[in-house]
C-alpha cells in the first residue's frame, strides 16, 4: 500500500481530532470571596494658608482680612464649611493680642484649591484695633501687625 502525502494528511487529522475529542477536563464549582487595601495619598499638608490687610489700622478701627490659600499636594483640596481660627501678635511688647478682636471665620463652601494653585481666596474675618478707655495704647502706633490663620482649634490658655 501506498501512502500518498494526501493519505497522511488525512490519518494526522484524524489522529488528532480523535485524540481532542477524548480528551477530558476535570474542575471543581466554588465560589471565592477576598480583600485587598492600598494606602491613600496623604493631604498633610494640604494647603499653605496665607492672610493680607491693609495697613493703617486705627484704634477703633477695622481692616477685612483676607485668607487665600496655595495649593500644596497632588489633590485638589477644599476647606468648604470648616472653621478658620485666627491668632494676633505685634512686634511691640506694648501692644498685645488684647488690643484686637478678631472672630473666628467659616471657609467659603464650594472654592476647590488645586494642586498648582496660588492665592485662591477661601474666606475672610474682620480685625477690629479695640479702642481701651483709660488705657494708653501707644505701644501700637507703628507696630507690625501679624495674624495667623489655622483650621485647628487653638488650645484654650
Amino acid at each position: 500500500m501506498k501512502i500518498t502525502k494526501k493519505k497522511l494528511a488525512i490519518v494526522s487529522t484524524v489522529v488528532v481530532a480523535s485524540l481532542g475529542a477524548t480528551a477530558a477536563f476535570a474542575y471543581w464549582t466554588t465560589g471565592g470571596s477576598g480583600t485587598g487595601t492600598a494606602d491613600a495619598g496623604s493631604s498633610a499638608p494640604a494647603l499653605v494658608l496665607h492672610t493680607n490687610f491693609d495697613a493703617g489700622l486705627l484704634l477703633g478701627g477695622q481692616k477685612t482680612v483676607t485668607v487665600t490659600a496655595d495649593g500644596n499636594s497632588t489633590d485638589d483640596v477644599s476647606l468648604g464649611g470648616k472653621t478658620l481660627y485666627f491668632t494676633v501678635s505685634t512686634d511691640d511688647a506694648g501692644c498685645t493680642a488684647a488690643d484686637f478682636t478678631l472672630p473666628s471665620a467659616t471657609a467659603t463652601a464650594g472654592i476647590v484649591v488645586h494642586a498648582a494653585d496660588s492665592a485662591v481666596q477661601i474666606g475672610s474675618a474682620t480685625l477690629t484695633m479695640i479702642s481701651r478707655d483709660s488705657v494708653n495704647q501707644d505701644g501700637c502706633k507703628d507696630a507690625t501687625i501679624t495674624v495667623n490663620v489655622t483650621t485647628t482649634a487653638p488650645v484654650p490658655a
